[in-house]
């Protein structure tokens, strides 16, 4: 593909509009692209964004340009059309844009000759096709127009042979400036403890941290104590999530659309807010990235597109007082060979074939419609579409994914990248990288993320580290010069979430929790039983069921239990009638026994749990 370059000075803007049939490579954020085709471009644009919140940002308070997404209507759109406006300008997402598409077909407008169609964030088609296949719909009709252009600042070159037949160029904006920011890459075994050490540090207004993932949101708010000084922007589903999802976590705000009075002091954005939105402000800020799929899945940030993007939303570079990559290598991580990739392409392509010359040969409905179904099911993953032609931009996107992978393989290919990031054929460098590694003794931590997600089964082990590290650090404080400033806070945290298991645990040992099992509600009541019995008000409960039934003794199983709860229901009327709550007084053994020729549940009480006068 032929590539012409673009000389940008300092302080500059581009001047002219995209030009048709071009990749344009902007290398760099916010040097107005987008605002000359909203504002100067004398020609009608479609633009389409990746998402909602960048049309609202573009089009807030505009009566010149219209944005187009779910709930805008036909009449809306037709209404617009019709107006005084001489350069009609829609911003709408690849979603929406049939509808625009089906409103000039009734108005009978020539839109493949007279409007330009700018892809703007032209990556995302790549980066974001494998769990958002609709984002593809702006293709169908990409092609069919005389205009057109993709777009960003960061551009991924596709591999779809329709930009080669199309006569499409490259255009690369090269700037005649040093751009290098300065970045700070934290690589560390435990992003939690980085991160609060990093918050704690900050001199900064607000804290802007950037990280795909809900849960792990809500659970580093939760774990820092920070839910008055947090607010949350992610998309309508994250937000339903959040709220559906997460116990015992309540930032300010959690919102799907960035909103500068909304800010707190610490501001979590997923995914949605990497690129294209802009957030400007009038205060200092500091800017924070986290990927660590070990702990937060879906976490992982590409260094050669996401970090630059991520950077660009803060408008003002000149209040920007650090930026932060905090990384944690991943345990273990797959990827594909670039070679083994192309026996997946192949392997894809036959398949393809096979199902085709399959679905084309057959008379038979019902396997058609299984064909049918399969490939609705399975195509994209073996990289062709429904019409069995090539999905070359799922290819494109598995081989994004494992590069970037790769890169996560080692601290020294990740720390390479990130200095390696430069504009395509040129060593202009992005970075400035200053890396740091941390590494915490993880027996010693001084704070655990605690989940606001997972049920208290799926914690019950991790829990039962954290108390043995604990006490472990208690033992060693004195002999190692290894320091840990927030022991005391680190218990006092168990304590008040899961003081009844940790008393357990002090008072008899990880066995005996074990035994007791992962549900909370057992551990309370054996704690109540066993710890709480000294008060008063236990031990008439005990003494008389004592005196009722003898150790040793076999009972019949529904006799005993209408016997025991007979008494048991006088002191605790919540009690349930089962086998539990008699194992709750006594050390039972359950079995089957012959009586008068039928067979009988039988317990027979073994020993009693407890000491106390007759």
């Amino acid at each position: 593909m032929k590539t012409t370059t673009i000389k940008l000075n300092k302080g500059t803007y581009l001047s002219v509009p995209v030009p048709t049939n071009t990749i344009f490579c902007k290398n760099l954020t916010g040097i107005g692209a987008t605002h000359i085709e909203l504002n100067i471009a004398q020609r009608n644009s479609i633009i389409v964004e990746p998402n909602v919140p960048v049309i609202i940002d573009k089009t807030k308070g505009r009566k010149d340009v219209l944005g187009i997404f779910e709930g805008v209507t036909k009449v809306q759109i037709k209404k617009y059309l019709r107006s005084s406006t001489e350069y009609k300008k829609l911003v709408t997402t690849p979603e929406s844009l049939p509808k625009i598409i089906a409103v000039f077909e009734e108005m009978e407008v020539d839109y493949l000759n007279t409007y330009f169609m700018f892809i703007d964030e032209c990556d995302k088609l790549t980066k974001d096709v494998n769990y958002r296949k609709s984002i593809l719909l702006s293709l169908e009709y990409f092609f069919k127009f005389k205009y057109k252009a993709f777009v960003s600042a960061t551009a991924l070159i596709p591999s779809d042979p329709r930009f080669k037949e199309n006569g499409f160029s490259l255009r690369s904006v090269i700037p005649t400036f040093d751009i290098k920011r300065d970045l700070n890459v934290i690589t560390t075994n435990h992003s939690l403890s980085t991160l609060n050490k990093v918050l704690k540090s900050s001199k900064a207004d607000k804290v802007f941290i950037f990280l795909n993932s809900i849960s792990g949101i809500a659970s580093i708010i939760k774990s820092l104590k920070i839910d008055k000084l947090s607010s949350v922007f992610t998309s309508k589903d994250g937000r339903k999530e959040f709220y559906e999802k997460t116990n015992g976590v309540n930032p300010n705000h959690v919102l799907d659309i960035v909103d500068n009075p909304k800010f707190s002091k610490f501001n979590f954005l997923t995914s949605r807010y990497f690129s294209a939105v802009d957030i400007k402000l009038n205060e200092s800020v500091d800017i924070v990235m986290i990927s660590d799929i070990d702990s937060f899945q879906h976490s992982m940030i590409d260094p050669s597109t996401d970090v630059l993007q991520i950077i660009g939303r803060l408008r003002n570079k000149k209040l920007v007082n650090s930026i932060t990559f905090i990384c944690k290598i991943p345990k273990r991580i797959n990827y594909v060979s670039e070679l083994s990739m192309e026996e997946a392409f192949t392997f894809g392509t036959k398949l393809r074939d096979f199902l085709k010359t399959a679905y084309i040969s057959t008379q038979n409905y019902e396997i058609k419609s299984f064909i049918e179904q399969f490939i609705e099911i399975n195509g994209d993953r073996a990289f062709f579409n429904d019409d069995f032609t090539p999905n070359n931009f799922m290819m494109d996107n598995f081989r994004l994914e494992n590069k970037v992978k790769s890169m996560y393989s080692s601290t020294e290919k990740l720390i390479n990248a990130i200095k390696g990031a430069s504009i395509r054929e040129t060593d202009i460098k992005y970075f400035n990288v200053e890396h740091i590694e941390e590494s915490y003794d993880l027996f010693s931590l001084d704070i655990k993320l605690i989940s606001a997600r997972k049920p208290f089964k799926d914690r019950y082990e991790e829990l039962i580290t954290i108390m043995e590290t604990i006490q472990k650090l208690k033992k060693k404080r004195g002999e190692s010069d290894y320091k840990i400033d927030n022991l005391e806070e680190s218990e006092s945290m168990i304590i008040r979430y899961y003081k009844e298991m940790y008393e357990i645990y002090l008072n008899e040992g990880v066995e005996k929790l074990r035994k007791i099992g992962k549900k909370q509600k057992a551990i309370k009541d054996y704690f109540a039983l066993y710890y709480e019995n000294t008060h008063l008000k236990n031990v008439p409960l005990i003494s008389e069921l004592y005196k009722k039934f003898e150790v040793g003794k076999e009972y019949n199983q529904s006799e005993l239990l209408d016997a025991f709860m007979a008494i048991y229901q006088k002191y605790d009327p919540e009690g349930k009638r089962e086998t539990k709550t008699i194992e709750r007084l006594y050390n039972i053994r359950s079995f089957k026994k012959r009586v008068d020729s039928i067979e009988v549940r039988m317990i027979e009480l073994e020993k009693a749990k407890f000491e106390i006068s007759k």
